[in-house]
């Protein structure tokens, strides 16, 4: 198990690289690539990263000795998103403050409660839209414990792809 260990931290280590992309990304590195002959589309970055956390999150599931309750597997993923999310919320703010159109409080109740960009709550022009990623991982991570949750080991690698297409289809 200690190669699993280690493959999983290196898978890690790829993530980060790849959510940094996205962030260069979305701060234009790819006008100032493509002055110097390079082409960097940060968008693969982002199905990248969205396939290898779901291969981390189904491989952590099928291998935990002690599968978490409901609860604590949704407390563990709020904690682990939403102070982040807060952050950056928060940042956004001050950051457009004369640039952008006025705040909606609609809009921004829906990023504090984490349901932007969930139908029929989505908003193309919220000024915080890079953050659409988070309440889509967080409730594609929910539905994909609910889906697999109970399933015993036997099946769980038969229907895992099939678990993967319909969390797909509804996220």
């Amino acid at each position: 198990m200690q190669s699993d260990n280690k493959m999983i931290s290196q898978l890690e280590g790829l993530r980060g690289i790849l959510a940094l992309s996205v962030c260069f990304g979305h701060y234009g590195i790819e006008q100032i690539t493509y002055r110097f002959g390079v082409s960097f589309n940060f968008h693969f970055a982002v199905d990248i990263f969205f396939m290898i956390s779901g291969f981390v999150m189904a491989y952590s599931n099928y291998y935990a000795k002690q599968k978490p309750s409901f609860v604590r597997f949704t407390i563990k993923r709020f904690a682990r998103l939403y102070p982040l999310h807060l952050l950056t919320l928060l940042c956004m703010l001050i950051l457009v403050q004369g640039h952008a159109p006025p705040l909606r409080l609609d809009i921004f109740g829906q990023h504090i409660l984490l349901i932007h960009n969930l139908a029929p709550y989505t908003v193309n022009d919220a000024f915080n839209f890079p953050s659409w990623s988070i309440s889509v991982e967080f409730y594609c991570a929910l539905l994909f414990f609910m889906l697999t949750n109970g399933i015993p080991r036997q099946w769980f690698k038969r229907l895992l792809p099939i678990v993967l297409f319909v969390t797909l289809l509804f996220c």
